[in-house]
């Protein structure tokens, strides 16, 4: 749409995907453009560019002048508005007075004669033309003695959806013929009728209770209704509950998924993308399982956490949350709206610590953890795997930790749309317990002095829970000590690894007795596999780890081991005719 990718069809007035700053989303044009020449307004007359909002400038009223005005004999030349965006010139007599400056005299004396035919008598121009003559508004010009539309007339003619100047019938009073309107007397709208002469003396019927118009308010949507005298004012309100009201292909209505909580949930609710993998989009949670944190302050999580009661999501706004070993022993899912950062104001402690329960982190950036892990997950390792605790981390930015971005102990780990980037002792570590690591990028983990391992997956046995690494893009990670180390990844056990990317790691990526499986995986040049489907040359990725145009991995993936409908950048996973390899899809 419009020549990008867009995050929707895009077809409403107005609406466009490559406006600047938000390319990508539907979005108004704004004030003045109209690339697309969908305003066909002229432009003394409104309609003719788009608003601020959603839709073309609001027309003039109808009679507004939009040219300049001409004489010419006994007649005098207006352009003026419709009403409906239209310029048009209409020509009419000044009824025996004179015409100058593109104006009719209203009088008449020595300076200013009358028009032939016509003569001056108390400062009047006076006439006997017969019914059916033009005398532009001079009653004085008409034998009868009746100036009603323009022309001479046989009466007044003031009743409604009457007219003296019907082609059929020029200088005698009768009905306007039906879908006309000469003297705009039917107030009423296109779209609820009550706007045109019915052809029997009135205005045609309004259309009571038809729906006219929607608009958003908030997390309502309003419906206007025709009125009785056929314009579109009625109100009618239907509430979103926990969605906002969004406008799709110029028609509002509640929304029914999320990419963001402020764009698309209601104040008291939180996106949830936890499950966008399986369904390509978020839900607004209900509004009463979600405490809202009403500003970052020091320790406001950590409280937020023990006075959850039976809240099950609680909603970060944008801001810095300082927390001194923050602590999770109960199930709780974590989202962040805006730019959240986790930070420690301690040492000697992971910055998030989790013992029990099942908790997600959504939307965060948790960072500077002094001299320990940035989240560590440990459970009871005497007990059944099945008491273990889960730690999900999604759409999530973990970084710049002293000990390991992530470690994960007999806990069961997940990881979609993450970041992992620049911890000092290692990227993700996974021991005894389950993993599904999806779309991931890991790098710059590890120092010069260390002996980090981007990713280090150490499960308990090959029956363990489920032990899923695919389209993940490891690179960059650092293993600084001497030996037969590797800076990518390294396995217990053998473990298939899908669709994935290992490249620059100091080290390699694997080791000669690696026991990893590689499956469709680029794993740089210089390397070596025996497995199936690899790629062994540069996989040409940008600065921002995406790949290059020139990339060999793009559609060189296994589409049977796809296992998200999202990449990285929640874009679509299979754009091509294969799915490409690594955490972001291209092509």
């Amino acid at each position: 749409m419009d020549g990008v990718c867009c995050s929707s069809a895009c077809t409403g007035t107005c609406m466009a995907c490559d406006v600047a700053g938000t390319v990508g989303t539907c979005r108004p044009l704004g004030q003045g453009k109209d690339p697309k020449n969908e305003c066909k307004g002229h432009a003394a007359c409104g309609g003719d560019t788009c608003s601020a909002k959603d839709k073309c400038t609001a027309f003039k009223e109808a009679n507004t002048s939009c040219g300049k005005s001409s004489c010419s004999g006994g007649s005098v030349t207006k352009w003026t508005c419709d009403g409906k965006g239209g310029c048009h010139k209409k020509t009419s007599s000044c009824g025996g007075y004179a015409c100058s400056g593109g104006a009719c005299a209203t009088k008449c004396d020595a300076a200013l004669a009358c028009q032939k035919d016509f003569w001056c008598t108390g400062g009047k121009c006076a006439g006997s033309l017969p019914n059916g003559s033009l005398c532009g508004t001079n009653d004085k010009a008409c034998k009868s003695g009746h100036c009603v539309d323009g022309v001479c007339c046989n009466s007044s003619c003031t009743a409604l959806c009457m007219a003296c100047n019907n082609s059929a019938s020029p200088g005698t009073c009768a009905k306007v013929p039906q879908g006309k309107d000469p003297r705009n007397v039917c107030k009423g709208t296109k779209d609820c009728g009550y706007d045109t002469c019915d052809g029997k003396g009135k205005c045609a019927k309004a259309e009571v209770g038809k729906e006219c118009k929607r608009q958003c308010s908030g997390t309502n949507v309003v419906a206007y209704k025709c009125s009785a005298n056929g314009l579109c004012t009625t109100k009618a309100y239907t509430g979103c509950k926990t969605y906002k009201c969004v406008t799709v292909s110029g028609k509002s209505q509640c929304g029914t998924s999320c990419t963001s909580s402020t764009a698309h949930c209601a104040s008291t609710s939180v996106c949830d993308r936890s499950e966008a993998h399986m369904t390509g989009k978020g839900v607004c949670v209900d509004t009463s399982k979600v405490m809202v944190v009403a500003k970052a302050t020091a320790g406001a999580l950590a409280m937020a956490i023990a006075s959850k009661g039976s809240h099950s999501h609680i909603r970060l706004p944008a801001g810095t949350y300082w927390e001194t070993g923050l602590t999770i022993n109960k199930g709780i899912t974590v989202i962040g709206d805006g730019a959240v950062h986790i930070k420690s104001t301690a040492s000697g402690s992971p910055l998030i610590n989790i013992t029990t329960g099942a908790v997600t982190l959504q939307g965060l950036t948790i960072s500077g953890s002094k001299g320990k892990d940035g989240i560590k997950c440990k459970g009871n390792e005497a007990g059944a795997y099945t008491f273990w605790p889960v730690l999900y981390v999604v759409e999530s930015t973990v970084e710049n930790n002293a000990e390991r971005g992530i470690k994960a102990e007999a806990c069961h780990f997940k990881m979609r749309r993450s970041v992992v980037r620049n911890n000092t002792k290692g990227g993700v570590e996974v021991e005894k317990g389950g993993f599904i690591i999806v779309n991931n990028l890991i790098v710059k983990n590890g120092s010069p002095s260390g002996s980090a391992v981007g990713v280090e997956l150490k499960p308990e046995s090959s029956t363990a829970p489920a032990k899923v690494f695919s389209h993940n893009t490891v690179a960059d990670n650092v293993f600084g000590n001497t030996g037969s180390g590797q800076a990518g990844i390294k396995c217990s056990i053998a473990i298939n690894i899908y669709n994935s990317i290992f490249y620059n790691n100091t080290a390699g990526a694997y080791a000669g007795s690696d026991p990893c499986f590689y499956n469709n995986c680029a794993l740089g040049s210089g390397q070596t596999s025996a497995v199936k489907s690899n790629i062994l040359l540069n996989p040409q990725l940008e600065a921002s780890y995406k790949l290059k145009n020139s990339s060999p991995c793009i559609n060189a993936g296994d589409d049977n081991k796809i296992e998200s409908k999202l990449d990285l950048a929640s874009g679509d996973r299979k754009k091509g005719t294969k799915v490409d390899i690594g955490a972001y899809e291209l092509k």
